[in-house]
């Protein structure tokens, strides 16, 4: 007995001490299940609505107890979220759990975003997409499934997706004060962190200005060139529309003051594998370096 509790004391700190933020949200081994009640007898119109309001930051969320996977968090910020994926009938929500209570999180995250794996009726391609680039070593969100209920009301099965924040930086970077760039209306523009656009104005003057045979060598001193090229490579390989060489949407990208590298953080993956089920026509408006 005394020596395995020595041993216990041992083991489990290190087992602590290994896990991350999410690591119980984001097991995939089984279906999670989200409950958002709320007074509120119209409370989908009402997050609908909302949304119709704000496009754009800051936005409108509703307070509604949530139960995830049986455990009850008194008061969160729910909302509608996405592009044109918000004007289907299932709604894509972003959870912000401490937007009533700055000491609240889930599992150490701030926030998580549900999506609807919009256009595809597997609900396979924006999971497998992301599974693809963790694997190959590009640092991406992780994710998993959920059966999502609104006032008891069943709305379908959903993908957690991780929020792209300090937290997803502190789990991936050596560190997490550097500047956070993210995609929006396809123009990137400063999210989080250091306030400055001078790292990705550096890398656009670089970019704009280099011949082709010299611009890996004058990249690679401020960009994590390996992981972008894995990037680009795996949306190509994967036809990942909407994203940087398509559609020049939909990715982030961090400076991390440590290593004084910038590197790219694929976003909104679901409509990967697009060969059948759903055609569209995307008319590039140029470079994906625009500024």
């Amino acid at each position: 007995m005394t020596r395995l509790f020595t041993l216990c004391m041992i083991v489990l700190p290190s087992l602590l001490f290994c896990q991350s933020e999410g690591d119980f949200i984001f097991d995939k081994s089984y279906v999670h299940e989200f409950r958002f009640e709320a007074d509120d007898p119209d409370l989908l119109s009402t997050l609908y609505e909302n949304f119709l309001l704000t496009f754009e930051a800051p936005y409108i969320y509703t307070p509604v107890k949530a139960i995830i996977d049986g455990i009850e968090i008194d008061t969160v910020g729910l909302r509608v979220k996405g592009g044109i994926s918000a004007f289907e009938p299932k709604k894509p929500l972003k959870i912000d759990f401490n937007y009533y209570n700055d000491a609240q999180k889930f599992d150490g995250l701030k926030k998580l975003n549900l999506h609807i794996m919009a256009y595809d009726t597997s609900m396979l391609r924006e999971i497998l997409a992301y599974n693809i680039m963790r694997t190959a070593g590009v640092k991406t969100c992780r994710t998993a499934y959920a059966n999502v209920y609104i006032n008891n009301e069943w709305q379908g099965l959903y993908l957690i997706v991780e929020q792209i924040d300090k937290t997803f930086l502190r789990n991936y970077f050596s560190d997490d004060e550097g500047s956070l760039y993210k995609n929006r209306v396809c123009q990137t523009v400063w999210e989080s962190g250091e306030e400055t656009m001078a790292h990705y104005d550096e890398m656009l003057e670089i970019v704009q200005n280099t011949p082709a045979l010299e611009l890996y060598e004058k990249l690679e001193p401020i960009m994590d060139t390996e992981s972008f090229l894995k990037y680009m490579f795996l949306q190509l390989l994967t036809n990942t529309v909407d994203t940087p060489p398509s559609a020049n949407c939909n990715y982030f990208i961090y400076h991390e003051p440590r290593s004084d590298l910038m590197t790219w953080i694929p976003w909104d993956l679901n409509l990967s594998f697009y060969y059948s089920d759903y055609s569209i026509n995307f008319n590039p408006p140029g470079s994906f370096f625009k500024k």
